[in-house]
């Protein structure tokens, strides 16, 4: 979806969500390390304090992680610019990529493989965001929106700033 529409907002709240139903190992990334403090690290952090839960977090600022002391589900933020530090990552219940796009398609690979775990009662799920896409970007076949063909396994929504109830009407005119 396009600016302002809320996705990244959403994601980590159903994140959040799946979190407090069970312990969870999830996995939020950006491609660049130091775009995650002002990234996913800082929506997740919102999204606890939106739902009044902080009290329920042990938050690890040095580390990027949050952890739930009512089940033991843990939030990780890791910058994927050196691709060998997944390596050491198993048993993640859920990944969400945001920007995707400045990802390549042998990352996605890459951290599929870390969705390897029989112990959660909830699906395994990777979760993308991202802004419109040039049709040069792997994004745009990989998804099938070359094709109009969604692969399977696969759940795409759109959305725009119209979506989005909590915009104000000033920044809804200038998009």
């Amino acid at each position: 979806g396009g600016r302002g529409s809320g996705k990244t907002k959403f994601i980590m709240q159903k994140l959040l969500i799946k979190g407090l139903l069970e312990k969870r190992l999830i996995l939020l990334m950006r491609k660049e390390t130091n775009k995650l403090r002002d990234s996913v690290w800082k929506e997740l952090l919102t999204v606890i304090e939106d739902f009044k839960l902080t009290k329920y977090f042990i938050i690890n600022k040095s580390e990027f992680r949050v952890t739930c002391i009512l089940n033991g589900t843990e939030f990780k933020c890791l910058g994927l610019d050196e691709p060998e530090k997944i390596k050491g990552f198993a048993e993640m219940s859920d990944v969400f990529m945001d920007e995707i796009t400045a990802f390549s398609e042998e990352d996605i690979e890459l951290i599929d493989g870390t969705l390897r775990s029989v112990d959660y009662e909830l699906p395994l799920q990777m979760y993308f965001a991202f802004n419109p896409i040039s049709k040069a970007n792997f994004v745009y076949k990989h998804f099938g929106f070359d094709t109009g063909i969604t692969p399977p396994d696969t759940f795409i929504l759109h959305s725009t700033c119209l979506d989005n109830p909590f915009l104000d009407e000033s920044y809804i005119t200038r998009m």
